[in-house]
C-alpha cells in the first residue's frame, strides 16, 4: 500500500513539473499563466502601516513590484515616517521597491484582516486587487511615535452651540417658620468659539449663597485657555493632580496643553457607603453645600462616585429622621483621574492669577496683629506652572511650582498603574522650605486607599492658606465586596488629626463595616458596626461603639415589616418596629410609600416615639422629584423635598431631561402618529456612532428624545424607523463634533405608512388611469388594474389627489372599511352654476355644475323636469353627498324654461363652502 502511494505521488509530481516553465530563471510558472508574470504598468495602492493608502506608479508582476519612477522613493519614505516608522527602516523598504521587491509572505482570505508579526518587515502584493500590503515589527517604530504622527485636530468652531442648565432644588421645613430653600445650579453656555461655565449655590439662609466657579473655556488644537473664578481646581490635564486638596479661591488665566479629552473619566467602580438605622433622608454636604439629597430606606446604601463631583475633597454624610440628625460622618472623596498622555508625551499648565477671599480660612484672634491671614493673601497675584511627562506606558512624573512675591511652593508627583490593574497618585509639596504636604492615593477595583499629611510646625501662613489647615494628617481606606453570590459588604477606615486655623485640634479614628445578606422567607438582614475614638488602640473607654441590626421581612407584595435595634458602648440604645407599604400607585415612574413605626430609646426624654412617614418619588425623562414627610407623636414634624432637572436649549428646541452631560443630541420625530391605548409607542431606533463604533442604541417612545453625548467627539446620530415599520421624510442622520455646550438636533418627520385602495372614475363613468399625489404625506401611487390605484401616504400628513387637472375626492375615514375606499370620482373644480369643456371618448362636452346635495331623492320631481326639457343629468357620489352636473349645448344657449328648471334644483343645494381638497389619514382605531 505504501509503495503504491509513493508511485502515484511520483507520477503526479512528474506530470505537474512537465507543465511548468521557468521565468527569469528563478520562478516556476504554470503553463498558460506566463502573462501574469510579465511586467505591467499599474497605479498601485500601497497600504501604509497606519491604514491609509497612497497611490504610486509601479511595474508589477503577479507577485512583485518595482517603482516605475525612482524619484517617487523620497515621497514614500516621508509617508512611511509620518506613520511612525523609523527613518532607517523606511529607506530600507523603499530601496527594495526601487530595485524590485517580491512577496515575502503569503496571506489568504480577507487581506485587510491579515495580521502578521514579522521579524523586521514583510510585503505582499495582491495582483487581483492591485494593492500592496506592508507589515512591520513594532520594534521598528519610533519610540516617540506620537510625535512622528501627523496630528489632526477638530475645529475650534462649535457648529451646534446651546445652553445646558442643570438645576437641583432642595427644600426642608419643620412646619414652623423654618423653611430652608437651596438651589444648586450649573450651566454651560456653548458659544461658536468656546464655552462659559457657571456653578452657583443660592440659599435663603444667611451668607450661604455662593458662586463656586465661573469661567470661559476655549480649545484650539493642542491648547486650552481658561479664564475666570474658581473655588476648586479644574481637571485640565496630567499636571492637575499636583493641585488636588488645595482649598484656595482665585481668579486666573490658564494656558495648558490639551488633547480635547481632558475631562475626568468617572469612577464607576467606587462608591460611598452609608448605613441608615431607620428610614430617613440622606444629605451629603461639601463645604456646607448640599450635593446629594435623597430619601433612603433602612439598612446599607451607597452613592456611586459617578454621581459625585470630580476632585479630592471632604464630605459630610448625614442621615436625618424628621428634624433629628441620627448619624453624621466625615469622609474623604478621591474622585480624580486626569491621565491624558501617551508614552513620551508632555503636558504643561501655566497660570497667572490673583488669590481671593477664602471662607475656610478665617481670622485667628490670637495673632498679635489682629489681622486675618485671609487679608494677607486676598488680592495677591501669583504665577503657577506644571509639567508632566509620561516616561513609560504606565508611569507619569510631574513637577509644579506656585510663586508669589514672598512665597514659593514646589511640587513633585508620580502617578500611574501598578500590577493587578491598580492605579496610584502621589505628590509632595514644599512650601517656603518651612512646611511640606504629602498626598497619596491607591486604588484596586473597589478598594481605595488615601493618605494626606500637612507638616507645618512653624505655622507657615502660605501653607495654611493653600491647604486650609495649620497641621493635618488624614487616612482613608474603603472597599466593598461580596461573600458568595448573595452577601454584600463594605468596610471603611478613616482617621484624621488636624489643627485648624483657630488653634483648636481634632483627632478621631472611625471604623465602619456592614453586611447585607438574604435570610429566611425572602427576608434581608443588614448588620452595621461603627467605632469612633481619638486613639485607635488606647483609651477604649472613651470610644463610641455602635452595632445596628435590621431585619426586613416581606409580608405581601406591597407590605414589608422591619425590626431593628442598636447597641452602643453603654448597652442597648434603640429598638424600632415598622410597617411599610410599597407601590401604592400603579405607575412605573411613580413610587409612593407609607411607613408607620414605633421606636424605643434609652436615655432619651422621649422614651417611646411613634411616627408616620410618607415618601413619594416621581421620575420620568424630564425631571426627578421626591419628597419625605415625617410626623411623630411628640409633636415633631419635618418635610424634605428635592426637584432635579436639566434644561437644554438648542437652535430650534427646548428640552428637559434627567440625564446629565456636557453635550446632547435632541431627536424630534413630530407628533404625526396616533397610537392605541394598549399599543407600544415605538417611533424608531436611535444609533449613536463615534469613530465608526456604536456607542449607544435606544428606542424612542415619545415625540422627542434627548440623548447624552461625550464632549470632544465626532458623533453620527442615525434614526432607524424602518425597523418599526414607520417612515421618515425628515432628517435621517446628522453628524457633528461635540464641544461643551453642544446641542446637536436631528429634525425628523416620522409617521406611519397608510396604504389605501380606491377605484377612480371621472364624472362620465370612465376609469381614471393616471393619479398624482401632492403634499408632504405622499409616498407612492401605483396602478393595480384599470382605474384601481394603491396609494401610500404618511399618517397625519396632508395630501391631495389629482388627475389631469381635476380634483379626486375621498370619503371620510369613518366611511373606510379596512382602508378600501371603493369607487370615487375625479371631478372638475367648478363653483355652482359654472361650466367648462371636458373631453369624453374623444368628444368635447360642455358641463355645468349645479351643486352638492345631502339627499338627492327628495328632488326627483325637479330633476325629472330638467331631463324632460332636453338636458342630460350627471350625478356622482362622495360618501353620503351627491354632486349634480348637467351637459348643455356647446354654445350654452339655454331656454328660459331650462334656466327656470336649473334654478329650481339649485335652490336646494347645500351652502357652498370651499371644498376640502387636502386629506389627512390616521389609522382606524384598533387596526
Amino acid at each position: 500500500m505504501k509503495n503504491s502511494t509513493f508511485i502515484t505521488t511520483t507520477i503526479l509530481g512528474s506530470l505537474t513539473l512537465s507543465q511548468l516553465v521557468f521565468a527569469n530563471g528563478n520562478t516556476l510558472i504554470p503553463a498558460g499563466f506566463e502573462d501574469f508574470y510579465s511586467k505591467q504598468e499599474r497605479d498601485v495602492e500601497i497600504k501604509n502601516i497606519d491604514g491609509r493608502y497612497m497611490t504610486i506608479p509601479m511595474s508589477v508582476t503577479y507577485d512583485s513590484v518595482q517603482f516605475s519612477n525612482p524619484e517617487d522613493a523620497t515621497a514614500v519614505v516621508n509617508e512611511l515616517m509620518s506613520s511612525g516608522l523609523n527613518e532607517r527602516t523606511a529607506k530600507q523598504i523603499v530601496a527594495g521597491f526601487t530595485r524590485g521587491q517580491s512577496n515575502t509572505v503569503d496571506c489568504q482570505g480577507d487581506l485587510n484582516l491579515c495580521s502578521l508579526t514579522p521579524k523586521s518587515y514583510d510585503t505582499f502584493y495582491d495582483y487581483h486587487s492591485n494593492k500592496l500590503y506592508l507589515y512591520v515589527n513594532k520594534e521598528l517604530l519610533e519610540e516617540s511615535k506620537p510625535k512622528a504622527l501627523k496630528k489632526h485636530y477638530a475645529s475650534t468652531y462649535n457648529a451646534n452651540p446651546g445652553l445646558i442648565n442643570n438645576a437641583s432644588l432642595y427644600t426642608s421645613s419643620d412646619f414652623t417658620n423654618n423653611l430652608n430653600v437651596n438651589l444648586s445650579d450649573q450651566f454651560i453656555l456653548g458659544l461658536p468659539y468656546g464655552s462659559v461655565h457657571v456653578d452657583t449655590y443660592l440659599s435663603n439662609q444667611e451668607d450661604a449663597s455662593e458662586l463656586n466657579y465661573g469661567y470661559y473655556n476655549l480649545e484650539y488644537q493642542n491648547l486650552r485657555l481658561t479664564s475666570g473664578y474658581h473655588q476648586d481646581r479644574l481637571a485640565l490635564n496630567s499636571t492637575s493632580f499636583l493641585l488636588n486638596s488645595t482649598q484656595y479661591h482665585d481668579v486666573n488665566v490658564n494656558l495648558s496643553s490639551s488633547k480635547n479629552l481632558s475631562r475626568t473619566a468617572k469612577n464607576e467602580d467606587q462608591s460611598l457607603y452609608f448605613y441608615a438605622q431607620t428610614q430617613g433622608v440622606l444629605k451629603i454636604f461639601r463645604n456646607e453645600q448640599i450635593i446629594v439629597q435623597q430619601s433612603v430606606q433602612e439598612g446599607q446604601g451607597s452613592v456611586s462616585y459617578s454621581e459625585l463631583p470630580n476632585g479630592v475633597y471632604d464630605v459630610t454624610v448625614e442621615i436625618s429622621v424628621g428634624t433629628q440628625v441620627v448619624s453624621s460622618e466625615s469622609v474623604r472623596i478621591y474622585n480624580a483621574n486626569t491621565d491624558t498622555l501617551n508614552t513620551g508625551e508632555f503636558d504643561y499648565s501655566i497660570t497667572a492669577g490673583q488669590f481671593q477671599d477664602n471662607d475656610i480660612y478665617q481670622s485667628d484672634e490670637d495673632q498679635p496683629s489682629g489681622m486675618s491671614s485671609t487679608n494677607e493673601f486676598e488680592g495677591m497675584t501669583f504665577l503657577q506652572g506644571g509639567l508632566a511627562y509620561k516616561w513609560s506606558d504606565t508611569q507619569t512624573v510631574a513637577i509644579g511650582s506656585t510663586l508669589t512675591n514672598e512665597h514659593t511652593m514646589g511640587q513633585l508627583g508620580f502617578k500611574g498603574y501598578l500590577p493587578f490593574d491598580s492605579r496610584y497618585e502621589m505628590f509632595l509639596s514644599n512650601i517656603d522650605s518651612e512646611a511640606w504636604y504629602l498626598s497619596g492615593y491607591w486604588n484596586l477595583g473597589s478598594l481605595g486607599f488615601t493618605y494626606e499629611r500637612l507638616n507645618n510646625p512653624d505655622q507657615n501662613p502660605f501653607a495654611e492658606y493653600l491647604y486650609g489647615a495649620s497641621d493635618k494628617e488624614q487616612l482613608g481606606i474603603s472597599t466593598s465586596y461580596t461573600i458568595g453570590d448573595t452577601v454584600r459588604g463594605y468596610s471603611s477606615v478613616n482617621y484624621i488629626e488636624q489643627s485648624n486655623l483657630y488653634n483648636s485640634s481634632l483627632s478621631n479614628w472611625s471604623l465602619s463595616s456592614g453586611l447585607s445578606a438574604p435570610f429566611i422567607v425572602d427576608s434581608t438582614l443588614d448588620l452595621n458596626v461603627t467605632f469612633n475614638n481619638e486613639q485607635l488602640t488606647s483609651n477604649w473607654d472613651d470610644g463610641e461603639l455602635s452595632i445596628s441590626l435590621n431585619w426586613s421581612v416581606p409580608l405581601s407584595s406591597k407590605l414589608t415589616g422591619n425590626t431593628g435595634f442598636t447597641v452602643t458602648e453603654n448597652g442597648f440604645s434603640q429598638y424600632t418596629n415598622s410597617l411599610e407599604t410599597q407601590d401604592l400607585v400603579e405607575d412605573q415612574d411613580t413610587d409612593l410609600r407609607l411607613t408607620a413605626s414605633n421606636s424605643y430609646y434609652v436615655n432619651s426624654p422621649n422614651t417611646a416615639v411613634t411616627n408616620v412617614t410618607a415618601y413619594a418619588a416621581k421620575r420620568d425623562e424630564h425631571y426627578q422629584a421626591d419628597g419625605f414627610v415625617y410626623a411623630a407623636n411628640n409633636g415633631e414634624k419635618a418635610l424634605n423635598a428635592t426637584l432635579r432637572s436639566t434644561q437644554i436649549i438648542g437652535g430650534e428646541s427646548v428640552s428637559f431631561t434627567t440625564a446629565q452631560s456636557d453635550a446632547y443630541v435632541v431627536v424630534d420625530t413630530q407628533n404625526n402618529i396616533r397610537f392605541d391605548a394598549d399599543e407600544r409607542k415605538t417611533k424608531g431606533l436611535v444609533v449613536v456612532r463615534t469613530d465608526d463604533q456604536v456607542m449607544n442604541k435606544q428606542y424612542i417612545y415619545d415625540d422627542r428624545a434627548v440623548i447624552t453625548l461625550d464632549d470632544y467627539q465626532a458623533a453620527t446620530i442615525e434614526l432607524d424607523v424602518e425597523s418599526v415599520a414607520l417612515h421618515n421624510t425628515g432628517q435621517q442622520s446628522v453628524t457633528g463634533y461635540t464641544h461643551p455646550g453642544s446641542v446637536i438636533e436631528l429634525n425628523s418627520n416620522v409617521s406611519r405608512v397608510i396604504s389605501f385602495v380606491s377605484k377612480f372614475k371621472d364624472i362620465f363613468g370612465n376609469d381614471v388611469h393616471d393619479i398624482e399625489c401632492e403634499g408632504p404625506a405622499c409616498l407612492n401611487v401605483s396602478s393595480i388594474t384599470s382605474g384601481i390605484h394603491k396609494v401610500d401616504v404618511q399618517e397625519g400628513q396632508q395630501f391631495a389627489l389629482t388627475s389631469n387637472g381635476q380634483q379626486c375626492y375621498l370619503p371620510s375615514v369613518d366611511d373606510a372599511k379596512q382602508l378600501n375606499f371603493g369607487t370615487n370620482f375625479c371631478q372638475p373644480n367648478l363653483n355652482p352654476m359654472e361650466s367648462m369643456m371636458l373631453v369624453s371618448n374623444d368628444k368635447e362636452i360642455n358641463v355645468m355644475y349645479i351643486g352638492e346635495f345631502d339627499d338627492i331623492n327628495t328632488l326627483n320631481e325637479q330633476l325629472h323636469a330638467l331631463t324632460d326639457s332636453g338636458m342630460e343629468l350627471i350625478t356622482t357620489r362622495l360618501g353620503r353627498t351627491s354632486f349634480v352636473y348637467l351637459t348643455v349645448n356647446k354654445d350654452l344657449q339655454l331656454s328660459h324654461q331650462q334656466r327656470q328648471h336649473i334654478e329650481n334644483v339649485a335652490r336646494y343645494a347645500n351652502s357652498e363652502s370651499l371644498r376640502e381638497h387636502n386629506f389627512v389619514l390616521n389609522r382606524p382605531e384598533g387596526n
